[in-house]
């Protein structure tokens, strides 16, 4: 699980040969504890994907920029393009699911 930031976005997400599935959180946030569990478990699992995470207090810029209004949220990017997104908790079929869009 890769900590996405502002400086590494660019090569970690966009620049990626991979499907990046992103796990935006809060620290506070009791639903996204249980969105990290699932995308963790989903790390361990498939490695033909790329997982990340930022936390929307610390990394207010991507927050912005991807207008994240509520959390947990998921993004997902392929070939560079924010290719789906997501609010609220999810289910392992519905953030694999996020894939298909």
């Amino acid at each position: 699980m890769i900590t996405i930031t502002k400086t590494n976005f660019e090569h970690e997400v966009l620049h990626s040969a991979k499907p990046v599935i992103i796990d935006v959180y809060s620290a506070t946030c009791h639903s996204c504890r249980v969105n990290n569990d699932i995308i963790n478990r989903l790390a361990e699992t498939r490695d033909d994907i790329k997982f990340g995470r930022f936390d929307i207090d610390e990394e207010q810029a991507l927050t912005e920029q991807f207008e994240i209004t509520s959390v947990p949220a998921v993004l997902v990017f392929k070939d560079g393009k924010l290719a789906a997104r997501a609010f609220g908790p999810r289910s392992k079929n519905s953030i694999l699911g996020l894939l298909e869009l």
